[in-house]
């Protein structure tokens, strides 16, 4: 899950049009990050989540932390550097799909927390491997 940095700051400052554009170029980045088989949605506002495969855990934060950078140098934005936060978990099997991305939420909101601009991870030990891709 992710969440771009001070959104409201700057639909304020510089208007709901450039938000937009923001928002539509933030998807775009995303698509050219991942691969093919990964699922990006826009969660609310200004909040994603992505769906994708990992071998593990290092796996997957890297994948994050590749997805972070590449949005922070970006041209999202004709006017400003943006930025986003990040929240990365692997999916447990016998949980909701709310248990999921409540973890994946608080793991993004560890990430405000913390500063923005960075990826933290909420997983959970599975009883089973994850499943296998990258």
């Amino acid at each position: 899950m992710l969440d771009i940095d001070n959104f409201k700051r700057i639909n304020d400052t510089y208007g709901h049009n450039e938000g937009d554009a923001i928002l539509v170029n933030l998807a775009t980045t995303l698509r050219a990050q991942l691969r093919e088989d990964a699922v990006i949605g826009r969660w609310g506002g200004e909040e994603f989540v992505v769906i994708c495969s990992a071998k593990n855990h290092n796996i997957a934060t890297r994948i994050a932390e590749r997805i972070r950078q590449s949005i922070a140098v970006s041209e999202l934005s004709l006017y400003l550097r943006v930025t986003c936060s990040v929240g990365v978990t692997n999916i447990d099997r016998s949980a909701t799909l709310q248990d999921n991305l409540e973890r994946a939420d608080k793991a993004l909101y560890q990430s405000k927390q913390d500063g923005k601009n960075r990826v933290s991870t909420g997983f959970y030990l599975a009883a089973e491997p994850m499943p296998h891709g990258g």
